[in-house]
């Protein structure tokens, strides 16, 4: 179960890299080459909404590769808040008290997106664990 998870969490955090560093690219083109530096707020929040839903899709769709059965939206929703609930229990604490130690430096930032992504291996394996459980 646990290379099950493992694999299952690298291919999704590998296609959620592309995604938004193929989102910070379009970012830095449009602010560079059009001039829109004052909807930057809106253009980088349309950027995020579409990282969300390509995280979910991928949720949904590596799953199904992986050998689970995840069918409809419905489904795939279902998984992605069991896996983001998880993901926020394990990483809350750990955030908090990177914060208290090194009080908001670079390193600490680096650290703390570096510590999202781990997270949702323990996420996907506790998800994956329940779902053997209850099977």
């Amino acid at each position: 179960m646990m290379k099950k998870a493992f694999l299952l969490w690298l291919d999704i955090a590998i296609f959620l890299f592309l995604v938004i560093f193929a989102g910070f690219i379009v970012f830095s083109d449009i602010m560079t080459y059009t001039n829109f530096w004052f909807y930057m707020k809106e253009i980088f929040i349309s950027i995020f909404i579409i990282t969300i839903f390509f995280s979910i899709w991928a949720i949904g769709y590596f799953f199904n590769l992986h050998g689970f059965k995840v069918q409809g939206i419905k489904q795939y929703l279902k998984i992605y808040w069991s896996i983001l609930w998880r993901a926020l229990i394990i990483v809350t604490p750990i955030i908090g008290l990177i914060a208290v130690i090194f009080k908001g430096s670079i390193f600490s930032r680096i650290l703390t997106i570096f510590i999202e992504i781990l997270a949702g291996f323990p996420a996907i394996y506790w998800y994956l664990k329940k779902l053997e459980k209850n099977s």
